[in-house]
């Protein structure tokens, strides 16, 4: 399969589920449940995701980091708080809020 049919597929159930991209982002690295107890993974989830976060993934964080920043469709001006590093991160809004 494509990279294109592989995303189709897995946007897909990520869909199916009822969840939108956010949703599957947010719930892969949280750490704590709504309830403030630990988020229980499996080993081989738990791999996966300590692999990724430790660099040691095809694409790393700052990979993904850099995407999302030159990405066309959330790109604004260098002028906006999307751009600004002296913004705390957990304040920045969307591009298009």
């Amino acid at each position: 399969k494509t990279i294109q049919q592989k995303l189709t597929d897995i946007l897909g159930l990520v869909s199916d589920c009822g969840w939108g991209l956010s949703h599957l982002v947010y719930y892969m690295f949280r750490n704590k449940n709504d309830d403030g107890t630990a988020v229980i993974r499996t080993h081989s989830y738990s791999n996966k995701v300590q692999k990724f976060l430790a660099g040691g993934s095809k694409y790393t964080t700052a990979d993904i980091i850099h995407a999302w920043y030159t990405h066309k469709d959330g790109r604004s001006t260098a002028s906006e708080p999307m751009f600004n590093t002296s913004k705390p991160y957990t304040e920045v809004k969307p591009v298009r809020a």
